[in-house]
């Protein structure tokens, strides 16, 4: 019964002591354990006897997977084997099918299925097992690119300098290539340092890059420190002009080999060509004292720097091209304990002076040139176009730092 059959020579009676052959056969329709039951009457009766066997799917088909694929020479391709069975069930049957190249110049592939591609060309790779095999296409195209190496590899250089760089590729084939003139070169920090179509790396500021090299989607790249050395200092101002009494703040700032200067002043010592005319102090402070002109310089440990400074004569009256002024000091009774601070002033600065107690009268046009002005109180003081003001008139307020007392030039001036 079931899957399995009989054949026998017994005919329709034995005779007794004689035997007959009976034959069974299993035809499973299905895999796996399966069962029967096979029947003979003879006599006695009916004797039945238990069947039993296992049925196993067979292989109809094999299906080689990837189908006509290409890859670039150098790069191993992992085909499949897959058995379908009579049953409809598949397996997978990469490990126990025989593997063959059909051509084995573009394409070689290992007992597993692994195929390495060699060289351009065209081959059928094929799976067989017992009378049943299959097979598919491969392609093997030129190598491809793969990555990029640039040399030299995290250099240091110390501006200013130049770098020559290279771009070699590596392929999937296992060569290499120099890709230097063929790459597109750029420079993540283009102020530390630039790079020309050829890989050549000019230092800009110190500072951090990287440097690329790029072909299509690959890029290889490298890290460039760029840093610089102190060749000078440098003062500022590079040149001052100041009126006698007043002062100058020179600084001196140190260069770098970039072409930077630095934020911070450094410590030099500090000289002035001509004392008489200028004075300097430890700290790059300068006082003009007489009308003149002196240079300035700055010595450290290593370098050395010079400004120079032109010291004119006090000129309130620009305007009138007045070199030898005197001057007005306007008061009255309640500042007349400021004369020694201001006279005393005066006296250093070698100009001369009258004094005038505006109490007593006005300030009128003979005591002032045309377009001069001074300050009392936060009021003008001045005599502009035929008008003098004075503190009895009312000319607009106009604050001066707080000062009771202020200086203005008499019209005697010139004399």
């Amino acid at each position: 019964s079931g899957n399995f059959s009989e054949t026998n020579n017994c005919g329709s009676s034995v005779s007794a002591g004689k035997k007959c052959i009976i034959n069974t056969y299993f035809k499973p329709s299905s895999s796996g354990p399966i069962t029967g039951t096979l029947t003979v009457t003879d006599g006695a009766g009916q004797q039945v006897t238990q069947l039993s066997g296992t049925g196993v799917a067979v292989l109809q088909s094999i299906t080689v997977t990837p189908a006509n694929f290409s890859t670039p020479a150098g790069k191993p391709v992992q085909f499949l084997a897959t058995g379908s069975f009579n049953d409809g069930s598949t397996q997978n049957l990469t490990s126990s099918v025989s593997w063959a190249s059909s051509n084995a110049a573009a394409a070689s592939i290992s007992a597993a299925g692994l195929a390495s591609a060699l060289s351009v060309g065209t081959t059928t790779i094929s799976a067989s097992s017992g009378g049943v095999s299959g097979s598919t296409a491969l392609t093997v195209t030129p190598a491809v690119l793969v990555s990029i190496v640039v040399t030299p590899a995290n250099a240091t250089l110390v501006a200013p300098a130049q770098q020559q760089y290279t771009a070699t590729g590596n392929y999937t084939d296992g060569s290499q290539q120099n890709l230097t003139n063929s790459v597109t070169w750029t420079s993540s920090t283009g102020a530390t340092a630039a790079i020309s179509a050829s890989g050549l790396a000019t230092t800009g500021i110190a500072g951090a890059t990287t440097i690329s090299a790029t072909s299509g989607a690959i890029v290889g790249s490298t890290a460039l420190a760029v840093t610089h050395i102190q060749t000078g200092i440098a003062l500022l101002p590079t040149s001052a002009n100041i009126n006698t009494g007043d002062s100058q703040q020179f600084n001196a700032y140190p260069t770098y080999s970039d072409g930077t200067t630095g934020a911070a002043p450094v410590s030099v010592t500090w000289s002035s060509s001509s004392t008489s005319v200028a004075q300097i102090d430890v700290n790059g402070l300068a006082v003009g004292d007489v009308a003149g002109s002196a240079t300035i310089g700055a010595v450290s440990s290593s370098f050395s720097s010079t400004a120079t400074i032109v010291v004119s004569s006090q000129n309130a009256c620009a305007n009138n091209n007045r070199t030898d002024m005197k001057l007005l000091v306007l008061t009255n009774h309640d500042t007349e304990a400021d004369y020694p601070a201001i006279t005393t002033t005066l006296n250093y600065l070698h100009m001369p002076y009258d004094v005038f107690d505006y109490t007593t009268g006005p300030v009128t046009q003979n005591m002032l040139y045309s377009g001069c002005h001074a300050f009392y109180n936060g009021i003008i003081v001045a005599f502009l176009d035929g008008t003098a003001y004075n503190p009895d008139s009312t000319p607009p307020a106009y604050p001066f730092a707080g000062y009771d007392v202020c200086l203005l030039y008499t019209s005697d001036a010139a004399d």
